[in-house]
């Protein structure tokens, strides 16, 4: 199945253009070999399949978990106590698996080394959408095959005044927002495209030098309808409260992404606030305030409290 779908979805050439460099990104630590095309532009294009295959039937038949395209799994020459011993296991790893993940980090949307997709409950539906979406986005220039989102674009097409990505809980708060929007002026029902109670979000984070990250989002239907639909419309009034936020002086930026992320981990996991998570945010920005001698009201804050109780 998860075969099929991967190479169903890169028949689209607007869907490889797009996914380059995330798999140029992923496929890095190649330095040498066949698997180094993958990163390599023309070759990219020419021996996709042939590549991808190889790739695939070494893993099966080393029976290893790849580090290259499962996050956080650790090789045996750098974790031996950590290490899944799938022989000693009696496990014998799948080729589903692999193609399972190459398809949701590669056919994501990515901005600089963070990517993100949903695991849908109906995978070709979904496919199905990301595919006319990445042409779509691409026509248009709401995203860019080179960084992932064209930020200036993004930014105006959410209708937004200001957006922030330098940090991993925010680049799912746009992308999410980037995804309601176009489904509600696509008339695509959320249920329809297998997000739904069963889907879930995923952001990967690709570590160059190191190991890859990945962090899980459940219940994100209820998410968007809750936040970017009022009234069936598309609403930017949580974005631009939790922008309002944010510290942007040099002596409390970093501290103040540290809280937001923080913030925004705890509402898009458990769909609440932390009212001591809030406190800290609020705090570092009115002393920030103070040490620039200004005011800046927060936006709508009564009604994030009212909505995350």
């Amino acid at each position: 199945m998860w075969k099929e779908i991967f190479y169903n979805y890169f028949q689209n050439e607007g869907c490889k253009k797009y996914s380059f460099k995330i798999f140029q990104k992923l496929f890095s630590q190649f330095k040498s070999g066949e698997f180094k095309k993958l990163t390599i532009e023309e070759s990219f294009e020419n021996e996709f399949k042939e590549l991808i295959d190889k790739f695939v039937q070494e893993r099966v038949e080393e029976n290893k978990f790849s580090s290259s395209i499962i996050p956080t799994v650790l090789s045996d020459s750098v974790a031996k106590n950590f290490y899944l011993n799938l022989e000693f296991k009696q496990y014998q790893i799948k080729e589903e698996e692999i193609y399972f993940w190459l398809f949701h980090i590669t056919s994501g949307i990515f901005y600089k080394n963070y990517v993100f997709n949903i695991i849908s409950s109906k995978p070709d539906k979904w496919s199905e959408f990301l595919g006319k979406f990445k042409d779509k986005g691409l026509k248009y220039g709401l995203i860019d095959s080179g960084r992932g989102i064209n930020k200036d674009v993004f930014k105006k097409f959410l209708g937004l005044k200001r957006i922030t990505l330098e940090i991993d809980n925010l680049v799912v708060l746009y992308i999410l927002a980037f995804f309601a929007k176009i489904f509600l002026e696509e008339n695509e029902e959320l249920e329809e495209l297998g997000i739904d109670d069963a889907s879930v979000g995923i952001l990967v984070e690709i570590v160059p030098g190191s190991k890859n990250k990945i962090y899980f989002y459940t219940k994100i239907n209820r998410f968007i309808k809750n936040v970017f639909y009022a009234n069936e419309e598309f609403t930017t009034d949580f974005m631009r409260t939790i922008e309002s936020l944010i510290t942007y002086d040099k002596n409390y930026k970093d501290m103040s992404f540290k809280f937001v992320n923080n913030l925004l981990y705890h509402l898009l996991k458990y769909q609440r606030l932390n009212g001591e998570m809030l406190y800290k945010v609020i705090d570092l920005k009115i002393n920030s305030l103070k040490h620039q001698k200004r005011i800046t009201p927060f936006y709508k804050i009564d009604e994030l409290i009212s909505k995350f109780a």
